[in-house]
């Protein structure tokens, strides 16, 4: 699978939510906590989403694992 890279906190990779939330307060932005959460749900929910837009089970199972590596340490 093709990923989109970034880096936070001079990492690409195992970003934390501690790692979010120091960007977060570095920019002053409000909420972030909430915002994190509400993703989080956002994102838990792509299986369902998936399938009502028709994706294969194949897909909607390699991208939940890839959804898992970025959302585990969160």
């Amino acid at each position: 699978v093709n990923r989109h890279s970034m880096s936070i906190c001079n990492k690409a990779d195992e970003i934390s939510g501690a790692d979010l939330l120091e960007i977060a307060r570095r920019y002053n932005v409000k909420s972030a906590s909430s915002t994190i959460n509400k993703a989080k749900d956002i994102v838990g929910h792509f299986a369902e989403f998936g399938r009502e837009a028709g994706l294969e089970e194949k897909w909607i199972n390699i991208i939940l694992q890839e959804i898992e590596k970025i959302t585990a340490n969160l």
